[in-house]
């Protein structure tokens, strides 16, 4: 039996969200970006802004070159969240098996839903004229037999509509597309495809798997497949176990070292202050990436010392990240997950090897001490954290009456 997926794609999510807050700014170009920043780059941006010549992950210095009308608004993370939460409730109304990909893009399977809410296409175009009407939000609707498909249908009727790809013309429906619209192509990709002449999907599907696997290695295999409107992944709903979660898209895609591992370790830290706020500790740990070119990798592990301090959670959640990022491809995102959420003291302890040291006055490392900042601090020195928990509750009652930002570690600040 063939599934029904569709991809709900809210419109330049920040900008939509932002323009329900403040109507002032509907019809004017409009950029997501840090403020009195040098540095600064475009994290999204308004159809507006992009007709005028403006991209993302361009300097703002150069966008307003490009737009002199151009309007700068910081990020706010905490409030798309929530934006992103209700409209996930919303679309939870449809089906039970739903994933939410990124803020504003949603996956849902509606395979036998027909006797509930109709065909297809018909609860694709009312969950369209719903989101509207609730949220005062655009979007558009990608319909397919697989996730793949569904969300490239959704890219080619931008700013608005919904487009439906029978079963069985997968292939064709790619095949006219640029390229770039196949996941797992980044711009070395795309280069190196270009090199051999090749710019539309169908150019891909023609040539043979063997060919493709000898110019780009296993991920020829996976541009065969994707080429031809083949994807067997499932939609999978988020666990319904308790678990934290932080996540982070950076300002602009990186591969540098100091500026994973500082965003890693905020999320860590964020993620550690909700946790010891409830009086909870985690057993386990996830950490996901996407690539620039939207490949996603993760990897999970248990938890082996005190699960409520941000020492042992960076230590291992570093760990993950090494073994995760295996391509020579720049980072555009980061998730990290605390799961298995207990009470404090419920569940085994791990005994301590230096426990004794510890009672005769050895000196103890605080958190993110360490010279090499967590790689050799995977323990901490005594079974309970006692002196690293004395820290963090002093820097957690600092930080919720003065703010995130009035105690960090060097590393954290780009």
């Amino acid at each position: 039996m063939g599934r029904d997926i569709l991809h709900v794609n809210v419109t330049a999510f920040p900008i939509g969200v932002e323009r329900v807050v403040d109507s002032a700014l509907r019809g004017r170009p409009v950029v997501i970006a840090a403020q009195n920043s040098p540095r600064a780059v475009v994290m999204a941006l308004s159809r507006e802004a992009y007709l005028e010549g403006v991209i993302k992950g361009m300097p703002v210095s150069s966008a307003r070159r490009f737009c002199r009308g151009l309007v700068v608004i910081p990020p706010n993370a905490p409030f798309y969240r929530r934006a992103s939460r209700a409209i996930f409730s919303f679309v939870s109304n449809y089906s039970p098996l739903i994933e939410p990909w990124r803020a504003g893009h949603i996956y849902l399977d509606i395979s036998g839903t027909r006797r509930l809410f109709g065909s297809p296409p018909d609860i694709g175009a009312r969950i369209q004229r719903e989101i509207k009407e609730k949220f005062s939000l655009r979007n558009t609707v990608g319909l397919a037999s697989n996730k793949l498909v569904s969300r490239v249908a959704s890219r080619v009727v931008r700013p608005r509509g919904l487009c439906d790809v029978f079963p069985g013309g997968e292939a064709t429906f790619l095949a006219p597309l640029d390229i770039d619209v196949l996941p797992g192509v980044g711009p070395k990709t795309l280069i190196s495809l270009a090199d051999l002449n090749i710019s539309l999907v169908g150019e891909i599907a023609a040539i043979s798997p063997e060919h493709l696997f000898m110019a780009f290695g296993n991920l020829g295999y996976r541009l065969q497949r994707y080429s031809r409107g083949i994807d067997e992944s499932p939609v999978r709903p988020p666990e319904m176990a308790p678990s934290i979660r932080e996540d982070e898209t950076l300002a602009e895609d990186s591969n540098d070292d100091g500026v994973i591992l500082g965003t890693l370790y905020l999320m860590v830290e964020r993620a550690g202050r909700r946790l010891r706020s409830i009086n909870r500790q985690a057993g386990a740990v996830r950490v996901e990436i996407i690539y620039s070119d939207h490949v996603s990798a993760s990897r999970e592990a248990p938890l082996t010392g005190p699960g409520d301090l941000d020492g042992p959670i960076f230590a291992e959640a570093r760990r993950l990240l090494e073994k995760a990022w295996t391509r020579r491809i720049r980072l555009r995102y980061l998730c990290l997950t605390l799961k298995e959420i207990i009470h404090q003291g419920q569940g085994p302890r791990q005994l301590g090897l230096f426990d004794e040291m510890a009672r005769r006055g050895a000196p103890v490392c605080a958190p993110a001490q360490c010279c090499d900042f967590g790689r050799t601090h995977g323990s901490t020195p005594t079974n309970d954290g006692g002196q690293e928990r004395a820290l963090l509750s002093a820097l957690d009652a600092i930080r919720a009456k003065y703010g995130e930002k009035s105690v960090r570690y060097g590393l954290t600040i780009q």
